[in-house]
C-alpha cells in the first residue's frame, strides 16, 4: 500500500556557520554545539535520541514542537515554501483569465455605487 505524506506546515532553518548560534537558541531542546574538523553541527535531543544536524542539513519543529535535523537533499525532496503554494494558485488563476473577471467584477460594483 502506498502513503502519501499529509499537507502539514513546519517551521524549518537551515543551518548555516553564519546562523549557527540563532539555530542553537531556536531549538530548545539543544543538548550541546559540536565543533569538530568536519565543522560546526548541533546535537539534537529529538524524540527518536539524539540526532546531530550539521551545516547544510535543515532543522525542523515539527507539528508537536519537536525538533529534528533533515538533510538538504531530503528536506528540498520532501518540503516546499509555502508561499510557493499560494504562488501557484495565484499564477493559475491569473493564467486562467480570473484576474479579468476579478477587475470586471470590481469595476461593475464601482460604477454601480457611482450610477447611485
Amino acid at each position: 500500500m502506498k502513503y502519501r505524506k499529509k499537507p502539514v506546515e513546519v517551521e524549518a532553518i537551515q543551518l548555516t556557520e553564519e546562523n549557527k548560534n540563532q539555530v542553537f537558541n531556536w531549538i530548545t531542546c539543544s543538548k550541546e554545539a559540536i565543533y569538530n574538523e568536519k565543522g560546526s553541527a548541533i546535537k539534537i535531543q529529538t524524540l527518536e535520541g539524539d540526532m546531530v544536524a550539521s551545516i547544510g542539513d535543515y532543522v525542523i519543529k515539527g507539528v508537536k514542537g519537536e525538533f529534528y535535523p533533515c538533510r538538504a537533499d531530503i528536506f528540498e525532496m520532501t518540503y516546499e515554501p509555502v508561499t510557493t503554494q499560494i504562488n501557484k494558485w495565484i499564477w493559475g488563476f491569473i493564467l486562467a483569465g480570473g484576474f479579468d473577471y476579478v477587475i470586471k467584477r470590481i469595476a461593475r460594483r464601482i460604477f454601480t455605487m457611482v450610477k447611485r
